[in-house]
């Protein structure tokens, strides 16, 4: 079988209501997106990093748990592991507010590289594909990845809205479509990241002349749904339920059920390369199991 690789972020996040912490969960999207693959039974090594604290022992504990390794996650000292404390509204608040607590040492991100073959697939996402104190990791690495001819999906998509300022890692965001064979994203994320009135116009203007094949969520007039972009044809499948669009969690579902996808059909480098006909990129969306 194929292994997979998913690198992104790891966090603690903590629901507090009344003033009182009421559950806690490890958190990101691509951590989740790993869980959901190896729940499938994929081989998948999460490439990320946490502090050698109780937090970090926490998530890398869960992860272990739910059968994704995690030998690529670099333990590090003089710091801790990333908190996010959501405020669920309240008498006082009407709204949810979340509180991000971040201390990383002095040095860049530096984990230990998985194996990665022929085929294999190599799944990056989030802000972290993008943090300046990342970048040169997974530069290094996607570039070894694609020497290897595995195969590249690259999932964007993170909220500018929380303290992330898109321009100075915009550079590095193109860069990164320009490595994937696979984008896929929401219309709303590509709405903030480039300023785009809908799906098709961020696939023609932005998407496109860096990676053909684009997979983008949407919810239109029938219903929450899936598009597969190339560049003659687009395909939609519907999708069961709208918070697959619309929550993180739910995009790591799907993000994790279209991996496994790549993994279960005959998906690879070399008829990516040839390039992919009507009836591959069909397949491919009839080997997605939400």
């Amino acid at each position: 079988m194929k292994k997979v690789a998913v690198i992104g972020s790891s966090a603690l996040g903590i629901d507090s209501a009344g003033g009182l912490p009421i559950s806690m969960w490890p958190e990101g999207r691509m951590l989740q997106t790993s869980v959901h693959l190896a729940g499938k039974g994929v081989p998948v090594t999460f490439v990320s990093e946490a502090a050698r604290d109780r937090v970090g022992d926490f998530i890398v504990e869960y992860l272990s748990a739910h059968g994704v390794a995690v030998s690529s996650i670099d333990r590090y000292a003089g710091g801790h592991t990333p908190l996010n404390l959501h405020f669920l509204p309240d008498e006082s608040h009407d709204k949810a507010d979340t509180v991000r607590y971040r201390v990383y040492p002095e040095d860049t991100f530096d984990a230990v590289w998985p194996r990665i073959d022929r085929d294999d697939v190599v799944v990056m996402g989030d802000y972290f594909a993008v943090a300046p104190r990342n970048i040169k990791f997974v530069r290094e690495f996607i570039g070894s990845c694609r020497q290897r001819r595995a195969l590249v999906v690259y999932a964007p998509g993170f909220d500018i809205h929380e303290g992330k300022q898109l321009t100075p890692v915009k550079p590095s965001l193109l860069d990164n479509l320009e490595l994937a064979d696979f984008v896929i994203a929401t219309e709303t994320e590509l709405k903030e990241f480039f300023g785009c009135r809908s799906l098709d116009a961020a696939y023609r203007d932005n998407i496109s002349f860096y990676c053909p094949e684009f997979i983008g969520l949407t919810v239109d007039d029938d219903g929450p749904c899936l598009r597969y972009y190339s560049p003659k044809h687009t395909l939609r499948i519907p999708l069961p339920d709208e918070s697959l669009v619309t929550t993180r969690n739910g995009n790591a579902v799907v993000i994790a059920a279209f991996t496994r996808a790549l993994t279960e059909c005959d998906m690879s480098f070399m008829r990516l390369a040839e390039g992919l006909t009507a009836d591959d990129r069909q397949a491919l969306l009839d080997a997605i199991k939400l």
